[in-house]
């Protein structure tokens, strides 16, 4: 097994995740230098470890929380930064990070505009518009969907995200409705529990904003038994397991 699978995406972008054999990336000190230090070590990792030492800029994306925000990288702030959010967009080098458990992580590359982005897609901040917002943002700072290169990281299969069917109905579908897509589609009966596709509505969502040039290998975080996925591995109550999903502009 390896440590880190990567995506080369164009000749100065990377993208990549972690698997279980490079250790657990679960950021449980919020506000402190910890994301910082896990993004050194990916740079370890792929073996960019000296260009980190030259103060590579990285970008700290804190998704614990599902807000659904956007936030804008500009090249003038600190050459490391920290931020509470669900996607990042920026137009320099440097590394954006943030430890999944298994929600999709999607990255965006407009070559053309010089324009970059990352993106987490659980259903939470799915339901709090997050793929619409990411677009707003996108279009304002000149990227054009229909040039951009989007890559889904490896992420939770529908086998695997699960819900009772009184969770489902409660706390599910109602925030996921605002998509104005048939749910049906995209989500299957599994005995007693309903199985969601994620990256199936995602990128429904993403072509309905223009979004062509979509690539997903399919790969289930859970399945292949390579990465953590919190629905198998966390302990309830106890410790938690994360990968570190990021994208590299050089």
């Amino acid at each position: 097994m390896e440590t880190v699978k990567t995506y080369p995406l164009t000749n100065r972008t990377v993208a990549g995740l972690t698997t279980q054999k490079a250790g657990n990336f679960h950021l449980f000190q919020p506000d402190t230098s910890q994301g910082i230090i896990f993004g050194r070590e990916v740079f370890r990792l792929i073996g960019d470890d000296d260009k980190a030492r030259c103060k590579r800029p990285i970008f700290v994306m804190d998704a614990r929380n599902h807000t659904g925000h956007v936030f804008a990288w500009p090249e003038e702030k600190p050459p490391h930064a920290e931020k509470v959010c669900d996607g990042v967009i920026w137009s320099h080098e440097g590394m954006a990070i943030c430890f999944p458990g298994g929600c999709p992580i999607l990255t965006f590359v407009d070559e053309e505009k010089n324009l970059f982005g990352i993106l987490h897609c659980s259903w939470k901040t799915i339901g709090q518009r997050i793929i619409t917002n990411f677009n707003t943002t996108w279009l304002f700072n000149g990227g054009r969907p229909k040039n951009t290169s989007v890559r889904f990281l490896p992420a939770i299969c529908q086998d695997c995200l699960t819900f009772d069917l009184r969770y489902w109905e409660k706390e599910v579908r109602e925030p996921l409705e605002w998509t104005g897509v048939c749910l049906e589609e995209f989500s299957q009966m599994k005995e007693d529990r309903i199985g969601l596709s994620l990256a199936r509505l995602s990128t429904s969502i993403l072509q309905g904003c223009g979004y062509t040039r979509i690539e997903n290998d399919g790969v289930c975080t859970c399945c292949s038994g390579e990465y953590w996925c919190y629905r198998h591995h966390d302990v309830p109550g106890g410790e938690r397991f994360r990968n570190a999903a990021f994208l590299l502009v050089e």
